[in-house]
């Protein structure tokens, strides 16, 4: 299977893995945290940006983007 995404939403799928997929709460079944954190792993190996100084303001310029766009396409 391939999903494909903008390096945007790549940067705030990861972080929102990052910060919810050790959280035995958000999930009805251990097998979906696996994955998620399979998940979490390949984003982890393939993302440059949260090993970069610069995480939080990338991460807040990829979240504005996003909504922006997803304004642009619910209001327009």
């Amino acid at each position: 299977m391939k999903i494909e995404l903008t390096n945007e939403e790549t940067l705030v799928l990861f972080h929102w893995l990052n910060n919810n997929a050790h959280r035995d709460e958000v999930f009805q079944d251990k097998s979906e945290q696996i994955v998620m954190w399979d998940i979490e792993c390949q984003l982890e190996k393939i993302l440059s940006e949260p090993h970069s100084d610069q995480y939080i303001q990338v991460l807040k310029s990829a979240q504005d983007d996003i909504k922006r766009r997803y304004s642009e396409i619910t209001e327009g």
